[in-house]
């Protein structure tokens, strides 16, 4: 009476590959269903417990029940995605473009860091700590150009940070992502709601082109390791048809020379030329007449033979 919960917990790890769990009284098997009908394990499977794993992007409870010795279990995390896709928004107006955070550089910086991103990344975020004040501090003597910052919230909670240069501060539920560097004292306010016409969201979205989200592997260490993008996964699944394709043609062309070689060789070996045919009864009817004639001459000759000696 076991009841299972799978959810997506990093989509960029989520194979496209379906699951079968499992018991046979003492552990559990997983296994990932390749296309090729072969299977490897996945989730460091056998396991001894299931009732909160982790494997491919993937993660699986067991809500109530208890599994018994040959119980199975089909998982397919993404064979029906598509039977829930449906249109939701028809009016482009609707469309949330605006982050519902905005940030703004203090203007007596001195470095040259710059916004370069502010997207929501939790629907949760918390406006009772916006606005929150962000103060940059002396760069690490380190090598990694990484920078110690503070934040001071709205709500006089302080919390501290190292901002490595090209990756996000995520805070509050918001990613912050700048470019350049700032220098020491230089501050950032972020603040909620709409400011001069903020399209954080809109950039966010459009960055999901490069996201790696579709087609993530595993490592020959059974690591999943994250795929590729949208456009690079579409334009993949078309080379990739087109070749299979081709080379579908190109095996059926070989085939249909083959069986038309071979037709041709019974043919050969076992066909009927009508024209040879004519030709072989025309001279058995020649050599019948020759045979005949011959018979004819040696009963004339017999004749004569007779009539001479009886005279």
């Amino acid at each position: 009476d076991a009841a299972l919960q799978l959810r997506v917990a990093d989509s960029t790890h989520v194979l496209a590959n379906d699951y079968e769990l499992r018991f046979d009284g003492t552990s559990y098997t997983l296994d990932r269903l390749d296309s090729d009908g072969t299977r490897t394990p996945a989730g460091g499977s056998p396991l001894s417990d299931i009732s909160n794993l982790d494997f491919d992007g993937l993660n699986l409870q067991v809500t109530s029940g208890s599994m018994q010795p040959g119980d199975r279990f089909l998982l397919q995390p993404v064979a029906t995605a598509a039977q829930s896709m449906r249109s939701v928004l028809h009016d482009g107006n609707q469309i949330a473009a605006a982050s519902p955070v905005t940030a703004t550089f203090g203007v007596a910086n001195k470095g040259t860091a710059s916004l370069l991103l502010l997207s929501a990344v939790s629907p949760n975020v918390d406006a009772s700590l916006l606005p929150s004040n962000l103060t940059f501090d002396v760069p690490l003597n380190d090598g990694t150009g990484r920078v110690p910052y503070n934040v001071l919230n709205a709500d006089g909670s302080a919390t501290s940070g190292l901002w490595t240069p090209g990756s996000p501060i995520v805070l509050n539920g918001y990613a912050l992502q700048m470019d350049g560097a700032p220098k020491t004292g230089d501050t950032l306010d972020v603040r909620a709601g709409v400011i001069g016409g903020n399209n954080g969201n809109a950039l966010a979205f459009a960055q999901l082109a490069a996201a790696p989200v579709v087609g993530a592997t595993v490592s020959a260490a059974g690591v999943p390791v994250a795929g590729r993008s949208i456009t690079d996964a579409y334009a993949s699944a078309l080379s990739t048809i087109a070749v299979r394709v081709q080379s579908a043609r190109t095996g059926a062309d070989t085939s249909a020379a083959f069986a038309s070689a071979a037709e041709s060789a019974r043919s050969d070996k076992a066909g009927v030329n009508l024209d040879e045919e004519a030709s072989k009864l025309i001279q058995f009817q020649q050599s019948y007449q020759a045979s005949a004639k011959v018979l004819q001459v040696a009963q004339a000759l017999f004749d004569t033979l007779l009539r001479i000696g009886s005279g």
